[in-house]
């Protein structure tokens, strides 16, 4: 019994003793159950904190006023046009920022002198706060939407320059080898070869570059604007309209929060 206990089959990799835990599939029950029971409890904690009395009178408002001031929002027409100010200057600064991104960081990439003398001076600079260009931006833009939208633009920019960057610098010569010998073009070569393996490492970068062309527009428009989410958001502040000021700020947070799980769909159709 102990030489045949003794030759019991040893599993190689340690790892093999451990059962690997089953996923949860995203509409789990218990998942979903977990995920409501939390927001519950943030809610309790922040209502409790509203009453405690440990701060100043409306400097953290009652869930119930927040919600009285998010109803009027929503039905009044005023705020829809204040929405969809924000929203086209957020939508062109991405699509503008993104595209050139985009379209900069392969052909660097592409080019291999041009890339290692340019591309370092970018990396220096991705990590300024993009809020130094506002004075720049109004310089050349004035104060009108076209200024919101180049800062939304410089924002979405960086991100999506640097991950494209990488991205094409990661395609494997042999298929740009192939594309030359085949006497395809750029556009041909981009279409066919950059942007099939670049695809996962573009869609992170546009949605990281939406989150900041999103606080970039809003503080663009908190500092010079009569229109849009951070005009509404400073006013409400200005005149100490706290309630208002946390349901416009929901709305964006819940704004930024659809936005960001339509690029997850997106990623997931594009992976098929």
């Amino acid at each position: 019994m102990a030489d045949q206990a003794m030759s019991a089959p040893v599993p190689a990799d340690p790892k093999a003793l451990v059962r690997p835990p089953r996923p949860r599939a995203p509409g789990d029950p218990r998942v979903l159950a977990a995920r409501v029971a939390a927001v519950v409890i943030l809610a309790a904690i922040y209502e409790t904190l509203s009453r405690s009395g440990l701060f100043y009178q409306g400097i953290i408002p009652s869930l119930v006023d927040i919600a009285a001031e998010l109803v009027e929002l929503l039905t009044s027409t005023e705020f829809y046009g204040h929405l969809a100010v924000t929203v086209f200057e957020v939508v062109c600064g991405v699509l503008l920022g993104g595209l050139v991104g985009l379209t900069l960081g392969i052909n660097l990439a592409a080019s291999r002198r041009a890339g290692d003398v340019l591309h370092p001076i970018f990396l220096w600079i991705a990590p300024t706060p993009k809020i130094v260009f506002l004075p720049i931006i109004m310089l050349l833009f004035g104060l009108d939407i076209e200024a919101k939208v180049a800062k939304a633009s410089v924002s979405a920019f960086f991100p999506v320059f640097v991950a494209s960057f990488a991205g094409a610098r990661q395609v494997r010569p042999v298929l740009l080898n192939v594309m030359a010998s085949l006497n395809a073009s750029r556009a041909q070569t981009v279409r066919h070869v950059y942007l099939p393996a670049m695809t996962p490492v573009v869609i992170g970068a546009v949605r990281l570059a939406l989150g900041v062309a999103i606080v970039g527009t809003l503080l663009a428009e908190i500092k010079m604007a009569n229109a849009g989410l951070g005009f509404l958001i400073i006013q409400s502040y200005n005149f100490f309209r706290i309630p208002e000021m946390y349901a416009v700020l929901a709305i964006t947070f819940t704004l930024a929060l659809a936005a960001n799980a339509g690029l997850d769909r997106l990623a997931e159709r594009l992976r098929r």
